[in-house]
């Protein structure tokens, strides 16, 4: 939904959208990848919520990733991310906000890739 009235048209609002999408997929991309910095700087002017947690900013992201990640010795997570149920509220042409689901399968020592 639009709420900034001067937001030009339908076409905007959906390439916003695709765009957040994007993020969103690039995010879960790195993730299990391990690129700590490329999604601290991916969402340095991000504003996200983890439970009752509040995380803002480049360096910020960084060391929430850092601390809430488990990395192996191959420098990665051992992980695959998924996104769905994205709901995406466009404010105006520099600002929306998104709600989905993280879905992570992961390997553990022993054991195959799992939810």
């Amino acid at each position: 939904m639009i709420t900034d009235a001067a937001f030009p048209s339908a076409i905007d609002r959906l390439v916003a959208e695709s765009e957040v999408r994007r993020l969103l997929a690039t995010y879960a991309q790195n993730l299990d990848y391990g690129l700590v910095d490329a999604n601290a700087n991916l969402l340095a002017r991000a504003r996200f919520k983890v439970g009752d947690l509040i995380v803002e900013g480049r360096d910020a992201i960084a060391r929430f990733l850092r601390t809430n990640l488990r990395h192996h010795v191959d420098d990665t997570p051992r992980t695959w991310h998924s996104v769905s149920n994205v709901i995406v509220e466009v404010a105006s042409e520099t600002a929306a906000s998104s709600i989905c689901y993280l879905t992570v399968h992961q390997e553990l020592p022993g054991l195959p890739l799992q939810p």
